[in-house]
């Protein structure tokens, strides 16, 4: 159990870069997400059902390293060599928040509006499903997350930066709780984000091997 509390703390410590704001990707989401609950328990159902398929890892090293070569290729303006890498991603990790928006953003920046909207549909349709799952204010109303960029997902959508974080256990379930405050005020919080899924999984890998 040590081992597996260490892994999560270091996996959970990862920060990676959300797209929304860097490549154009304004959605207004929260917004959105008020009108749209029943679009979002549909979008919930695809993660949680995702997460017991057979394809389903959320430390997937690989999907990561995949990821950081698509901001650079973004980065470089190489918005063609960014869409198949992305697309790389997406066969290891379908569902992947920060892979669908390079998807969104690339095909955009080359003119392909219809791929560029299929994308932003179901990236948004993801990040909504997560807010409508909770308020995050406590762990009975936790957003559930079915990996770490879920939750780095929801601090760029809410425009909230990390302070710190910690693993804790309550009531039997495992959360990731994070204290953010808003960028460009002081005021800080906790965001409370159910790891049950992705905590569980580890488990049992760990456990196999």
């Amino acid at each position: 159990m040590n081992k597996i509390i260490i892994i999560l703390i270091i996996l959970f410590s990862c920060n990676y870069v959300f797209l929304e704001n860097i490549y154009g990707e304004n959605s207004s989401i929260q917004k959105q997400a008020a009108n749209s609950n029943a679009a979002s328990a549909e979008y919930l159902k695809l993660r949680l059902d995702y997460s017991k398929s057979p394809e389903y890892n959320p430390y997937n090293i690989e999907v990561h390293d995949i990821m950081e070569e698509c901001y650079k290729l973004m980065d470089e303006g190489k918005s063609k060599e960014a869409i198949e890498k992305a697309k790389t991603g997406i066969t290891k990790d379908k569902y992947n928040i920060q892979l669908l928006i390079v998807l969104a953003s690339a095909y955009r920046k080359i003119g392909d509006f219809e791929n560029a909207d299929k994308y932003r549909k179901l990236w948004v349709g993801l990040v909504n499903s997560i807010l409508t799952s909770g308020d995050g204010k406590s762990a009975e109303s936790a957003f559930t997350v079915i990996s770490v960029d879920e939750e780095y997902a929801v601090l760029e959508v809410l425009q909230l930066m990390r302070v710190s974080q910690r693993y804790v256990v309550i009531g039997g379930a495992n959360f990731d709780i994070l204290e953010v405050k808003k960028e460009k005020t002081d005021d800080k919080f906790d965001l409370y984000f159910n790891i049950n899924i992705p905590f569980n999984w580890l488990s049992k890998s760990v456990s196999s091997k």
